[in-house]
């Protein structure tokens, strides 16, 4: 799965496991491409947008399944 292309609709369809996968999956790819930026300043920078937009929309979705399983 290309974790950088990620839409709305596939992370909607993921269960709380598969969610907290691929939190973890973006943070340790953004973690690498940072590293490969740091040595090489015009490779990957248009991933890290991405990556962040979609590590923010799986955190969003977690903290929204989060909240309606509290009510």
């Amino acid at each position: 799965m290309e974790l950088e292309k990620l839409k709305k609709d596939d992370i909607s369809n993921f269960d709380r496991a598969r969610l907290n996968e691929v939190e973890v999956d973006i943070r340790k790819e953004l973690a690498k491409i940072r590293l490969d930026i740091f040595t090489d300043k015009k490779l990957h920078t248009g991933k890290v947008k991405n990556l962040k937009k979609n590590l923010a929309r799986v955190m969003t979705y977690k903290r929204n399944l989060m909240n309606q399983s509290s009510h």
